[in-house]
């Protein structure tokens, strides 16, 4: 759930990894 927070507020550079 947290990662999912986190990813939300990161860059779209997460998105990518995802």
């Amino acid at each position: 759930m947290e990662n999912q927070v986190i990813f939300q507020h990161s860059s779209p550079l997460t998105l990518s990894t995802t």
